[in-house]
């Protein structure tokens, strides 16, 4: 039997002291975003009891830079992601590639990193060493800083806001394979960042919780060789066979488009 079709109570919290009173005086409520991705499983179980609602809060629907950081609001659409110049070429390129316009106008960063589906975003952000601003849940915890890893995946973390160092020079890309062109189950998700004397790879969308690749990493400056490190790449990602491809096909894509970035992003400099 389906419950309930929408929540009986909604916070609608207008500052983040609002928002940590509705969260410690309510806490078996759920937190919402864009909604993409709780919309359709209250359609198949039913609306939860009461929900905060991430958006009411105006700070966390902003993006800004302040002393070399970049900082994106968790509740920023990733339709203002992939319209932002500013941005790192792969963050925007990663929020262009997911789901259609309607979703992309609602889906938001803070929920896209925190369910870690379909990762596209927090590879990028991985590749970045961005931090997340969140508060802990269970149990309640004041505001604090942790490294992007810590929150994908989580349900005990609010995400408030992520940043990460802005660097001149450095270059991104981000590439993607998919069941079908448009609109179908990733595969594979590979994004690269390189700069003078660092290089980050990371990988999502491969049955595993997005992670990046410091072996890989590695293989790329210590010899500068796109295919030595696509290879390496492949052989290091954790892979997970599933209904959207197997775990050689996945690994297959892996190597291929960590290879295609690199070559890429080295033409880039060089032109």
């Amino acid at each position: 039997m389906i419950g309930r079709s929408a929540p009986s109570r909604v916070h609608r919290p207008s500052t983040l002291a609002d928002l940590t009173y509705a969260l410690l005086n309510d806490p078996a409520a759920e937190v919402v975003g864009g909604g993409t991705l709780a919309l359709p499983r209250w359609g198949g179980h039913g609306a939860p009891e009461s929900v905060v609602h991430l958006p009411s809060v105006l700070e966390l629907r902003r993006r800004s830079r302040d002393a070399g950081h970049v900082t994106l609001g968790a509740c920023v659409t990733l339709t203002e992601i992939a319209r932002a110049p500013g941005l790192p070429n792969a963050l925007r390129s990663a929020a262009a590639t997911i789901g259609g316009p309607a979703l992309r106008a609602a889906a938001t960063i803070g929920g896209n990193v925190t369910a870690a589906r379909p990762g596209c975003l927090a590879a990028v952000l991985l590749t970045l060493d961005a931090s997340a601003h969140v508060i802990g849940r269970y149990p309640m915890t004041a505001p604090r800083h942790v490294p992007v890893e810590t929150v994908l995946g989580g349900a005990d973390l609010v995400v408030l806001s992520v940043r990460w160092q802005g660097a001149v020079g450095d270059r991104t890309a981000f590439a993607r394979t998919a069941v079908r062109a448009a609109g179908g189950p990733n595969t594979a998700s590979v994004a690269v960042r390189l700069g003078r004397g660092h290089c980050g790879i990371a990988v999502g969308s491969t049955g595993s919780v997005p992670h990046r690749l410091p072996h890989a990493e590695a293989v790329w400056r210590d010899h500068h060789c796109a295919r030595r490190t696509a290879a390496a790449a492949a052989d290091e990602a954790v892979v997970l066979p599933g209904r959207a491809a197997g775990e050689d096909y996945r690994r297959a894509a892996v190597k291929v488009l960590t290879r295609r970035l690199l070559t890429e992003l080295e033409e880039e400099e060089s032109a």
